[in-house]
């Protein structure tokens, strides 16, 4: 994508923000990274007055969706006013509501845990020569889908689908969606067994998304400083971007891991397992929360 497109949009610049780790952390909490990177972000302050359009891309966007799928327009009705940063913000977490369930886009995606997955996330191997998931191309193209609503003069649709490319960057800087777990422990410690291999690395990515949400929600100033250090700049290509970030995120994976695990020995588990209530407030072992913290 050639660099002038960037700055055709100028609203682009915000993905950015997901280089900072903790967007990945937070995976769960798209709208609330979303927030708190974008507050005071002064290239948005030009689209505060934004008409509510109907979706007209079905002949533009050639791509499969979850036939149950149905679009919200949760700001309002269609022609009502909003922000493009109200947009940004409530959509982030779009691809979540069962946009991509229930499809067969590959052979492989049973490895990824269904379609949803082949398509927010991407495992590599090999230093980044094999990869499974097509996360880099879906954020790719939803914003060649901006860019088309934004030469249109249709800034709703042109923000709403930076939201879902928003999404999926995030998505892409979750260490654990580039490497569930250590291969050493796939192939040593659980032998292979792929249900247990499933539970537990299920069990530890989800509880630590639902604990850095529940501390981003409650305002930890720790989170909301990394997200505000985010900075924004141009970028040449929107999958390779995407895919570099994944392998950045690839090498913290197995240190998130296995904190988590020493953290929360209980996820370890045939069962599923979460974290809530005062799991959320552990204050051991201590030296091995200050090192999960600091990957923040």
């Amino acid at each position: 994508m050639p660099k002038r497109w960037c700055r055709t949009l100028p609203a682009l610049l915000v993905i950015l923000f997901i280089g900072q780790p903790l967007t990945g952390l937070a995976w769960d909490g798209h709208d609330l990274i979303t927030q708190y990177a974008l507050a005071g972000f002064s290239d948005l302050e030009q689209f505060t007055s934004i008409t509510i359009t109907p979706y007209t891309y079905a002949a533009v966007d050639q791509s499969v969706y979850n036939p149950a799928f149905e679009l919200q327009y949760k700001l309002g009705a269609i022609g009502d006013q909003v922000s493009a940063l109200d947009i940004l913000i409530t959509y982030a977490p779009e691809p979540d509501w069962d946009l991509d369930e229930n499809l067969e886009l590959s052979s492989l995606q049973q490895f990824t845990g269904g379609s949803s997955g082949w398509r927010h996330q991407r495992y590599t191997l090999a230093g980044g020569l094999v990869g499974l998931g097509e996360a880099p191309q879906r954020a790719h193209h939803f914003y060649d889908l901006a860019v088309y609503a934004y030469k249109q003069a249709d800034y709703y649709w042109a923000f709403r689908f930076l939201a879902r490319a928003l999404h999926y960057f995030q998505d892409l800087s979750q260490p654990l969606h580039a490497l569930p777990l250590p291969l050493s422990d796939l192939a040593f410690k659980y032998r292979f067994a792929i249900d247990r291999v499933e539970s537990v690395a299920g069990n530890v990515h989800f509880s630590i998304e639902e604990y850095f949400r529940y501390h981003l929600a409650a305002g930890d100033q720790r989170l909301l400083e990394a997200l505000q250090r985010s900075e924004a700049a141009e970028i040449a290509s929107i999958a390779k971007f995407a895919a570099r970030e994944n392998l950045r995120a690839r090498r913290q994976a197995a240190g998130l891991y296995r904190r988590v695990l020493a953290i929360w020995p209980e996820l370890d588990s045939a069962a599923d397992v979460r974290i809530s209530g005062s799991d959320y407030h552990r204050t051991e072992p201590a030296e091995t929360l200050a090192e999960l913290w600091d990957l923040v």
